[in-house]
This record gives C-alpha cells, sequence and structure tokens, in this order.
C-alpha cells in the first residue's frame, strides 16, 4: 500500500508497466465513513497522500482511491472513484498470514491497540493446550492480558494473565510460574488443562515450569465467544482497561482440544493447532496495532569468526550455545577458539539439518563426516571425549604424509595425504580416496604423527576399484629416524594376497614406539595405493 512517497513512487512505476491508461485501485476506501479514509488493514491514512487537484471531490458515492492514469494531465495522482465500477484494475498487497505473520502493540498502554482472531469455538472444549509466541520487555509484575476469551456467560472464559507471574483464568484463577521470558527476546508459552481431574501445565519455551491438579474439576470452556488479544475483555468484544493492555509482539497462537505432550510442545515453532490454527485464521488488528511478516525460528546468522581451518586435511570443528548464559562459542581440534555472548535467543527444535549449503554464496566444498548433534552445550573435556569419538583414536588423521612418488592423473589428486584424512573411501578413479604412487621400485609411504607415540595397531585400508593384488609383501615400520629403513618393524611382513577394498591389521610389538610410521613394499616394482593408513597407540593393560 502506498503510505509513504517511495512505496507510491514504486506503485505508480509498477502499475505503468502494466497499462498507462487504466485506473487501478490500491486498498484505500472511505465506504465506512465519509471523509474518513482507511487502508484496508483498517489502519488510519496518515500523514502520507497524493490526492490530485481537487481530490477527493467528496462524492458519497466515490469512495474507493485510485491512481489516475498516467495517459492523463493528473499522471498517477489519486483520485477517489467509485468502488462499483468494474472496469477498474488493481495493486493487491498480499498480508502477511499464518506462520509470517505477528500482531504488533506498540504501545504506551491504552484501550485502543488489540486484535481480534475472527474465530469462536466449535464446541465446549473439556481439555485444551493454549501456545503463544511472544516478545516483551515489560515488567511481570504488572496487569497483562495476552489472550482473552469472553463469552456472553462469562468475561473470562478463558484467559491467559500476567500478574506476578503466569496465570491461567478459566472463570477462576490458578496462579503459575514467572518464567524469565520478559527480556525483549522471541519466547513460546503454552499452557494445558483437563477437565477430569483438574490438571494444568504450563511450559516456557518447551520445557516444564509449574504444573498442578484440582483446578475447574468437571469444568468446560464454552463455545460462542470472542478472541481478543493484547487486552483483557470486561465485556464481549470490548471494556478493555489499559493497565491491562500488552505491549510487544505476538504470533504462533494456536489452541488445541486435548494435552499436547511434552515432545510436541518442545517444538516450539511450526504448530498448528486443531481448534485454532494461526496460519489459517484471520486477525484483524485496531489502534495503532499492526501486522508485519515473521518466520518463527528465523534462522539468526551470529557474528562469531574464527580463522582456525586447515585446508587440505581434516578439522574438528564444533559450536556450542549455552541458553542459560547466552554464551556461543566455536570450537577447533577441542580447542575453545572464539566466544561471545549473545543473550537467550529463541530456538526452534523442529526444521531441516542442512549440511554444506546454507545459500548458493556460501556452499560449502569438501568432505564432511562424523556429524555430532547433542542436546545440551558440552564442556571441553565433553567436546575433547566427542573429538575422541570422531577419530576412532587414530592418531594419523590429518598428519603430515609423504610418499615416494604421486602418479599423476587429470583431476585426480593421489597425493599421500590421502591416506589421512580420515575418509574411508577405496577408489581412485573416479573418487579421490586413496593415494597412488609411479610404478616405483619398493614404493613407500610415510607419515609423521608430530611426536613419539607408543603405537599398538596399524590399519591400512586397500584400494577397492581394481589392482587390490597389488599390495602385498609390504612391510610397516615404526620409529623415530626420518630415515624409516632404520626404524623397527611393526609386525611381519605381509606376504599374503590381499583382495580389493580389504583392511589389514598389523599388531606392533609391546613397546613399539615412535614418531614415523612407514608402508612399503619389498622386493616389488609396483604402484603402491593405500585408502586409509589408521595409527593406534598401544593399549594400557
Amino acid at each position: 500500500m502506498p503510505r509513504d512517497t517511495a512505496t507510491n513512487d514504486f506503485l505508480i512505476y509498477l502499475k505503468n508497466a502494466v497499462d498507462i491508461n487504466a485506473w487501478f485501485r490500491f486498498g484505500l476506501t472511505d465506504d465506512d465513513q465519509e471523509g474518513v479514509w482507511m487502508w484496508d488493514d483498517n489502519v488510519p491514512l496518515g500523514d502520507f497522500s497524493a490526492w490530485g487537484p481537487g481530490e477527493p471531490s467528496g462524492s458519497g458515492t466515490e469512495n474507493c482511491a485510485e491512481y489516475f492514469p498516467e495517459s492523463w494531465s493528473q499522471q498517477s495522482a489519486w483520485n477517489d472513484g467509485p468502488c462499483t465500477d468494474a472496469g477498474r484494475k488493481f495493486i493487491c498487497q498480499v498480508s502477511p498470514s499464518g506462520d509470517s505473520q505477528k500482531i504488533i502493540f506498540p504501545g504506551p498502554r491504552g484501550i485502543d491497540d488489540y486484535a481480534r482472531m475472527e474465530t469462536t469455538l466449535p464446541a465446549d472444549l473439556t481439555s485444551f493446550t493454549l501456545c503463544v509466541h511472544m516478545r516483551s520487555n515489560m515488567d511481570s509484575s504488572n496487569e497483562i492480558s495476552l489472550v482473552s476469551y469472553a463469552v456472553s456467560q462469562h468475561k473470562n472464559e478463558l484467559l491467559l494473565f500476567v500478574n506476578g507471574g503466569f496465570k491461567l483464568i478459566l472463570q477462576s484463577e490458578i496462579q503459575m510460574a514467572d518464567p524469565p521470558v520478559w527480556d525483549g527476546e522471541w519466547h513460546t508459552i503454552c499452557t494445558t488443562w483437563r477437565s477430569s481431574d483438574g490438571a494444568w501445565q504450563l511450559y516456557a519455551d518447551g520445557v516444564l515450569t509449574d504444573s498442578g491438579s484440582g483446578f475447574k474439576v468437571g469444568g468446560r470452556v464454552r463455545t460462542g465467544g470472542t478472541w481478543i488479544l493484547g487486552q483483557e475483555q470486561d465485556e464481549v468484544g470490548g471494556g478493555f482497561e489499559a493497565d491491562q493492555s500488552f505491549i510487544g509482539e505476538l504470533s504462533e497462537v494456536n489452541l488445541w482440544d486435548r494435552v499436547l505432550s511434552p515432545a510436541e510442545i518442545a517444538a516450539d515453532c511450526g504448530y498448528h493447532g486443531n481448534v485454532i490454527d494461526w496460519g489459517t485464521t484471520n486477525t484483524r488488528v485496531f489502534g495503532d496495532a499492526s501486522k508485519a511478516g515473521y518466520q518463527c525460528g528465523t534462522p539468526v546468522i551470529l557474528p562469531l569468526e574464527a580463522s582456525v581451518l586447515a585446508l587440505h586435511s581434516w578439522n574438528y570443528l564444533g559450536v556450542s550455545y549455552d541458553y542459560t548464559t547466552g554464551v556461543a562459542m566455536i570450537w577447533h581440534e577441542g580447542i575453545p577458539v572464539a566466544k561471545s555472548n549473545f543473550g537467550r535467543l529463541a530456538l526452534s527444535a523442529q526444521g531441516d539439518l542442512i549440511v554444506g549449503n546454507l545459500n548458493t554464496s556460501s556452499a560449502f566444498g569438501g568432505r564432511v563426516s562424523c556429524l555430532q548433534v547433542y542436546g545440551t552445550a558440552l564442556s571441553k573435556a565433553e567436546v575433547e571425549k566427542a573429538r575422541e569419538t570422531c577419530y576412532g583414536g587414530n592418531v594419523a588423521v590429518g598428519k603430515t604424509a609423504n610418499q615416494s612418488s604421486s602418479f599423476v592423473m587429470p583431476n585426480r589428486d593421489t597425493s599421500a595425504g590421502q591416506a589421512v584424512d580420515g575418509y574411508l573411501g577405496t577408489t581412485v578413479d573416479p573418487g579421490n580416496a586413496c593415494t597412488l604412487t609411479a610404478q616405483d621400485t619398493e614404493p613407500w609411504w610415510v607419515v609423521n604423527l608430530g611426536n613419539a607415540t607408543s603405537v599398538g595397531t596399524v590399519r591400512i585400508l586397500n584400494r577397492g576399484d581394481c589392482c587390490g593384488e597389488r599390495l602385498q609383501n609390504f612391510q610397516v615400520r615404526v620409529g623415530d629416524s626420518q630415515n624409516f629403513q632404520l626404524n623397527q618393524a611393526c609386525g611381519a611382513i605381509y606376504t599374503g594376497t590381499p583382495s580389493s577394498g580389504e583392511r589389514i591389521e598389523l599388531h606392533c610389538r609391546e613397546g613399539t614406539v615412535g614418531q614415523y610410521v612407514s608402508v612399503q613394499t619389498i622386493k616389488t616394482t609396483e604402484h603402491l595405493s593405500l585408502c586409509e593408513v589408521e595409527v593406534f597407540p598401544e593399549t594400557a593393560e
């Protein structure tokens, strides 16, 4: 709607691109009261207008605002025309609705700002779950009405209220807890009730914060009433009091005719009640209350960075967020490398888990393995333990490796590092999963563990796409000499003929210690191909 100069100019450009000779209506009318111009969303005209000379003319039959055709002398100024002329074209604004809608109650407190949900109960309720997504920095010691449902028999048939904590009112009231949700961030409040035993519950952000029983046993919530957001009804549809009004934002107001399970309530976003569905319910706003686009669970891009990734090698990278403290951290190889306090964010527990591509401009190129998701912020010791779980105790992952040569293949990486990248693929072409030397005499491969390590087991993964028999008569050595041939043998020379893709495990003699681990075929002139070499420390008895 053209409520300012920029939007008005844009709509003129838009309509002229369609037809410079047509009249276009744009959702402004004084049909309800002559001379009082209102937008279709029930908001008054305001300070901005672009009426043509002598307009609006004030005729009682010309109650719809429209643009003059660009080809006329008035050149796209506003005119008040007849609402019944079927020859007019329309510019339509799609109002935010459903999951992409929020209601804004700007304040100050008064009786004019509220919203009405255009629905009622199809039948009496003997149990329910009511959920509200809210954001406010009001003081919970105030009287605050979030959701009010009134029938002719009683003004407080169902009321979600605040006064020193949340209150559930079903003609009479029950005082509930006061969770810390008045911090200006988005939070989800859910309350449940059951007539059979009067059991009630209060959830804040998916966490049960209060419960009880014996409240309104045998009662019911009657049909035929009116739903108001942001005010308490002292009579059906009105009777508001300023000192009970809400300031803030509301969304995701959903109602079910049953008590949801804790798992269902923990979903946080994307609710669709079977009695009131926020996604399909029409909600009208009054006073200065307004609608705006909003998506529950919209991703928050946290400005927390750390330049720590080592290219062309495996990195154990993690991020943690502690809702209690608001602290987010980035972890690299079990060490915290960045930290910031973002406060308490409303996080969704529902949605797709996307790996490697948030959008086309931030696509990841590389490999991802050992994805772990925990339901809590891990401590440093727990992160280190999780890292060990991924690596499985293999101390060779990501370490520097060399080989006698690298066979050149177009668009293929056959370098020594392929055997310590943590990837257990077994193909060279295609695949880029394994090393491959030229046809050397006694070809070799060696990894530098970085420090002297007590080695118990060496596990070798053979090439799987062909040529498995090439890996025979090989020897593994462990020691501190860069001249690996001077180092101690780990087990005997392997004289068998391994199959393609086979894993071969050699056990070193107790007390075998070294910084370098090598693999070399003996008395052969052949290609050496290793898909992964895993080195495991000696296990203490």
